[in-house]
């Protein structure tokens, strides 16, 4: 599991120069997922690395092997990348 909150990773995809609001999709559902979700963005390849690059710096101890499963699917001029093994840590509420 990520030893990150959700509002830990909209910060790093804020820095990424992304929008938290429309390029993160909480519970994308991909191809061969059977109705399973999970986190997804939709960036570039260099976005994305810019992305892990920021989560990097947020906890140089992450555990980073979460992102061997990563896919992605075409979505017309944009990709989305998404995450099946990824689990993030409980928020408190």
């Amino acid at each position: 599991m990520v030893e990150l909150t959700k509002d830990q990773f909209k910060e790093a995809v804020w820095d990424a120069g992304l929008d938290a609001d429309s390029d993160i999709y909480w519970d994308y559902s991909g191809k061969g997922m059977y109705g399973a979700s999970c986190l997804g963005i939709t960036c570039t390849e260099g976005e994305l690395l810019e992305f892990v690059a920021y989560l990097a710096r947020l906890d140089d101890q992450l555990d980073l092997d979460w992102l061997r499963g990563v896919r992605s699917d075409s979505m017309g001029m944009s990709s989305i990348f998404y995450f099946p093994s990824l689990k993030f840590q409980e928020e408190e509420d």
